[in-house]
């Protein structure tokens, strides 16, 4: 799926299979990971989830953006976040049990839910001309561009109203607790991100997450 997104996800012949299939999955996996202890049990369809989602965030992010699913997608990223301290268990079965490829694999799973939420702060850049560029050729009459601006403007607005102190109390939260360096980059990128999206709103974000370390 991951790959169909990427190579047909800008041409428009192919939209509308791509948001039935889209839906599909969606559908289905939500079933299977309604909370982390799904993630932690399942990672396989977890990266393969967060996966399709961030592509189609990326190639075809109206898909993406207008799934009646994105609330829940949202959710789930909350607790994918979480899924980092998961790998400290991970860590010690590493060093205990010698197992290093089921670190290495839950190590690749928080990583493409980070991927995820990266690309979903990339659509709340207003001055991003990337996701403009791509969708204003789009020869499409079904496809409305203004629509979808005024989309991404509901979900940067979505995103200060509901989830983005959640999102930076919980990669705070990663980065205090998680040793791992491949993580831990990515985390703290994410946190930069937040802060130059949001300005003004992420500080008050920063200030409540980091309130009890002080």
């Amino acid at each position: 799926m991951e790959v169909s997104v990427t190579v047909f996800g800008g041409k428009p012949e192919y939209s509308e299979v791509l948001r039935i299939i889209y839906e599909f999955m969606c559908e289905r996996t939500l079933k299977e990971l309604p909370k982390l202890k799904d993630f932690e049990e399942n990672p396989y369809l977890t990266e393969d989830f967060f996966g399709m989602m961030g592509r189609f965030l990326k190639y075809s992010p109206e898909i993406a953006l207008l799934s009646k699913t994105l609330q829940i997608s949202l959710q789930l990223a909350e607790i994918g976040i979480g899924y980092s301290l998961f790998i400290l268990q991970i860590i010690i079965c590493v060093f205990i049990l010698k197992n290093l490829n089921e670190g290495v694999k839950h190590i690749e799973v928080a990583k493409t839910i980070y991927m995820f939420i990266e690309n979903l702060l990339g659509l709340c850049d207003e001055k991003n001309e990337k996701f403009s560029e791509i969708h204003t050729v789009k020869n499409n009459e079904l496809f409305d561009v203004n629509f979808f601006l005024f989309t991404r403007k509901l979900l940067r607005f979505i995103m200060i109203e509901n989830y983005g102190q959640r999102y930076v109390a919980k990669l705070i939260e990663t980065l205090k607790e998680v040793p791992v360096s491949a993580i831990r980059e990515y985390v703290r990128n994410l946190l930069i991100d937040f802060v130059v999206l949001f300005g003004q709103e992420s500080q008050l974000w920063f200030q409540e997450a980091l309130s009890p370390v002080f």
